[in-house]
């Protein structure tokens, strides 16, 4: 991670993208449906990680699986 401070005070950060390999690993996130637990779910699935989603409410976790591409996450309903 790099981060500058610009004149104007405004700070900007870039994020090096890591190769962690993941492909094809697997990965339960719980609380997936808000916050970390969202970001976690859907950064493993950009990296090829098979992810498997809980969370308490059925219905954001139906929003949850629809906000991912579908070729990026695998899942299933049960």
């Amino acid at each position: 991670m790099e981060c500058h401070l610009e004149r104007s005070r405004e700070v900007s950060i870039e994020f090096k993208k890591m190769n962690l390999e993941l492909n094809n690993k697997y990965a339960l996130v719980c609380g997936s449906t808000a916050g970390i637990g969202k970001a976690t779910a859907l950064a493993l699935a950009e990296e090829g990680t098979i992810v498997t989603l809980i969370a308490r409410n059925e219905d954001k976790l139906k929003a949850t699986l629809k906000a991912v591409s579908y070729t990026h996450l695998r899942a299933h309903e049960t």
